[in-house]
């Protein structure tokens, strides 16, 4: 019993240890996630990873662009190939950029859609 106490616990410190923020969501063309990733020397880092799940045989002319108060960043390509997944990393503008809703767009094809990502 003493035994099975100390792995809960050793596994409960683990788990602790490792949690980093995340939000993700989707629309009807496409899953995003935003996730904060390990420090590196010293610096915050924030992952999105973009991926498209629609159903159109090709894209064009995609756009993308994230905004909140701690994060900005954007991107284009002209003919991404499919499948289409894409993953971005940024430096927040503060330390908690999980702390205030983030703004997507995404264009392509002559389509926009948008949607809030907050906790």
């Amino acid at each position: 019993m003493k035994l099975c106490m100390i792995i809960l616990v050793i596994a409960i410190l683990i788990s602790g240890c490792s949690n980093y923020q995340e939000v993700s969501g989707n629309t009807k063309n496409w899953n995003i996630k935003v996730t904060e990733i390990p420090p590196q020397e010293n610096t915050e880092m924030v992952q999105t990873t973009i991926q498209y799940i629609g159903k159109e045989d090709s894209i064009n002319d995609f756009k993308f662009k994230l905004v909140s108060d701690a994060i900005s960043v954007s991107g284009t390509d002209s003919a991404p190939s499919l499948p289409f997944n894409t993953t971005i990393s940024t430096n927040p503008k503060t330390s908690d950029p999980f702390s205030k809703p983030m703004k997507l767009t995404i264009e392509w094809n002559n389509q926009i859609e948008e949607m809030t990502l907050q906790q």
